[in-house]
């Protein structure tokens, strides 16, 4: 969403073993592998089952397609999205904060080189393989999607095809690494905040203006950055108001209750209700803010049942395996396919397989060489002391 959403880490602590691919696939499924913020890999989780689910409507041998209009269009490919952006601003607030707590200061330099080897290395394997799909006529990608693809600039494409087309929130999530950390150096810490709750204040009113002042605009709205980056923003609050919220004893109270449960139940039923525009001015602006209590909730109370059931290492598992999994499930769960691979379950079977490989071949040694070369500038260092 990238998550993630896709393309976000766990924790600035994590390892990984990948000595050999069944000794790291056990370790992951067992929970040995990986340290991190609690339920965090089980939202993930979530988040791209959610995805799945709501592209495999349509497919064959599956659920036919959920037509807008016509009964409850339930829109869970949107909602598992709008997941991923909330679990964003509040991990990736996290870390910045962190690093900021730890050292005084925020490293551009550092936070670019880390996400640019968590990001970029499945990715470019990613559209490799759907160029050459391309070129060998198994695909018709026109080329100006590569372009928008590789600027990271799909989510202002109005008229993008299926295969590639969902790289929109991945856009949306570099757009938002691009931003944020420049706030935070530029303005510090509470002033970056204060922005990031302007931003969550005034996105439902800019999206109803724009609905009214320039209607064209409307089938962009909920993609370009502009018109979806509270979702983001509420993250980056929950994280960066972190201490104060948890001195509020009335809101503690809350997360602890069986209320939690009620928000939970809630959020699929708003998220169904019909896009008009009281979707951009309450329905979305109330997701946003059900997702991060919900989020908050899990985190810090992981021993509840819900939490329970976000540790729970399956499921902690495919949180861990969610961005080769958002990349590589849009060429096999495809209602618009030909293809054997886009029959059900085949197609769910090949975007396991296709995510796996890129986890352990891909992602893996990207990880390992971040780790190598942010450990190496304190080996000299000790050397020089």
């Amino acid at each position: 969403m990238s998550t993630g959403t896709p393309g976000v880490d766990a924790s600035p602590a994590e390892t990984y073993n990948a000595s050999s691919l069944m000794s790291t696939l056990l370790l992951k499924l067992t929970g040995g592998g990986r340290r991190g913020i609690p339920s965090l890999d089980g939202l993930r989780a979530l988040s791209i089952l959610l995805v799945i689910f709501g592209h495999l409507h349509g497919t064959r041998y599956f659920l036919p397609a959920e037509t807008p209009g016509q009964g409850v269009d339930w829109n869970w490919g949107n909602l598992g999205v709008r997941v991923f952006f909330v679990i964003s601003g509040f991990l990736i607030t996290t870390l910045m904060l962190q690093e900021w707590e730890k050292t005084g200061t925020l490293s551009l330099r550092s936070f670019y080189f880390r996400r640019t080897l968590r990001i970029f290395p499945p990715f470019l394997v990613f559209l490799a393989c759907m160029l050459v799909l391309t070129q060998a006529g198994v695909l018709a990608i026109p080329w100006r999607e590569f372009v928008y693809a590789a600027t990271y600039t799909m989510n202002f494409s109005a008229d993008r095809g299926w295969n590639l087309g969902h790289l929109w929130s991945l856009a949306v999530e570099e757009q938002f690494y691009l931003l944020w950390p420049f706030v935070m150096v530029a303005l510090g810490v509470r002033k970056a905040l204060r922005c990031a709750l302007a931003v969550v204040l005034i996105s439902p009113f800019l999206r109803l203006g724009l609905s009214y002042a320039l209607p064209s605009q409307i089938p962009g709205i909920g993609n370009t950055f502009y018109t979806i980056a509270d979702p983001l923003a509420i993250g980056c609050c929950l994280a960066g108001y972190s201490g104060e919220l948890s001195k509020n004893l009335r809101y503690q109270a809350f997360l602890r209750s069986n209320w939690i449960y009620a928000i939970a139940a809630s959020i699929p039923v708003v998220n169904a209700l019909p896009g008009t525009k009281l979707s951009f001015l309450i329905y979305q602006s109330f997701l946003n803010l059900a997702i991060a209590v919900l989020l908050d909730s899990v985190v810090h109370h992981p021993n509840r049942a819900a939490g329970r059931f976000l540790n729970w290492s399956p499921l902690r598992a495919i949180g861990v395996l969610s961005y080769s999994l958002y990349l590589w499930q849009q060429l096999f769960v495809d209602h618009g396919g030909t293809y054997g691979w886009n029959a059900f379950p085949a197609n769910v079977v090949l975007a396991g397989m296709a995510a796996l490989l890129s986890f352990y071949l891909v992602e893996l040694p990207a990880l390992s060489l971040r780790k190598k070369a942010e450990v190496r500038p304190n080996v000299v260092a000790a050397g020089a002391a």
